[in-house]
């Protein structure tokens, strides 16, 4: 017996009404989200070191060369503006 959209929404809408269903809506949602915290709680394994020093190394070094290559572009493009701005004044 397969139920109609509008009969269907008349079910949920008189569900919805129901002062107990939302009540019970949330005890049981406590009910679930307290069960894994009811287990016994045990101490994660020690992570496996997984990247050597090679790696903050190579991005210490493109982090350097990156802040160098930003400053430059800015310092060239402040150099650029300063040169149209005194072209156009002439």
């Amino acid at each position: 017996m397969a139920l109609s959209i509008e009969e269907a929404l008349i079910v949920v809408r008189s569900t919805i009404r129901n002062p107990a269903v939302p009540a019970l809506a949330l005890l049981l949602a406590f009910l679930f989200m307290s069960l894994p915290v009811a287990q016994a709680q045990t101490a994660p394994p020690p992570l496996e070191e997984t990247a050597g020093p090679m790696g903050a190394v190579i991005f210490g070094i493109l982090f350097v060369l990156f802040c160098v290559g930003f400053a430059w572009m800015v310092w060239r493009g402040d150099k650029t503006k300063k040169s149209d701005t005194e072209s156009k004044k002439v």
